[in-house]
């Protein structure tokens, strides 16, 4: 194999890697996200159920649903951080 054909060579495969590693990095997220999604859900039906038994109606739970969803990602982060702040201290 000569210079040049090593070099372009190289060339191709580095870029199939590149490419394969933003493919591998895109399907990592968006397992990320889905498992995100279906933990969310899994926690709106816990707390729907727990309105319910409370004598709640679905309407105003859907109403208190959103601020209820942002106190939870909220403290999901806060602890996230907390125990990264742990691992790094």
């Amino acid at each position: 194999m000569d210079a040049d054909t090593q070099i372009r060579y190289a060339k191709e495969n580095a870029e199939k890697r590149r490419i394969w590693e933003q493919e591998h990095a895109r399907q990592k997220e968006q397992r990320r996200l889905q498992y995100a999604r279906e933990e969310l859900a899994l926690e709106k039906k816990r707390r729907l159920e727990s309105w319910m038994s409370g004598g709640g109606d679905p309407e105003s739970f859907e109403r208190a649903w959103p601020s209820m969803q942002t106190a939870i990602l909220q403290e999901r982060y806060q602890s996230r951080h907390a125990r990264a702040e742990d691992v790094w201290s």
